[in-house]
């Protein structure tokens, strides 16, 4: 008698999604997703609709893009910089299905550059000032060629 042997295939979804996040300036950032499905899962990580590389700023977990025995994936900023903002889609794929999920990251923070300005763009001047605490604050200013404000 022959017997017959299913395979049964699941495409792949999401255990844990993205969530939006919020970085400093300069900080570390990490995203994760898990999922569960049949492998192999070919997988992909976008940013505003470009996939995101490998660099020495961007770590990503799965090597050539394929997941053979772990099944959850890593994006690391290292350093988060104003152009990392944005919306980042993590995409999954397998012989059987597919899907997405999405986050937005916002990076928080002054750049450097507003912080610094040369003391030759700065004007001085004085005054006196006074406030006096009632139910809300009033501020009283002395400015000598204007008289009180």
């Amino acid at each position: 008698m022959p017997y017959a042997h299913f395979l049964l295939l699941e495409p792949p979804s999401f255990v844990q999604k993205l969530d939006n996040m919020s970085v400093l300036l300069g900080s570390e950032l990490t995203m994760q997703c898990v999922l569960k499905g049949s492998l192999p899962i070919t997988v992909s990580w976008m940013k505003d609709d470009h996939e995101v590389k490998d660099t020495e700023h961007v770590q990503i977990s799965f090597e050539n893009r394929i997941a053979v025995t772990d099944k959850s994936s890593m994006l690391k900023i290292l350093s988060a910089e104003r152009a990392d903002e944005g919306e980042y889609t993590f995409e999954v794929s397998n012989d059987v299905g597919s899907g997405t999920c999405e986050a937005f990251v916002t990076v928080l923070g002054i750049s450097s550059h507003v912080l610094y300005r040369s003391s030759k763009d700065m004007v001085k001047k004085t005054g006196q000032g006074q406030f006096q605490n009632n139910p809300m604050p009033e501020k009283h200013c002395h400015n000598q060629n204007k008289g009180r404000k």
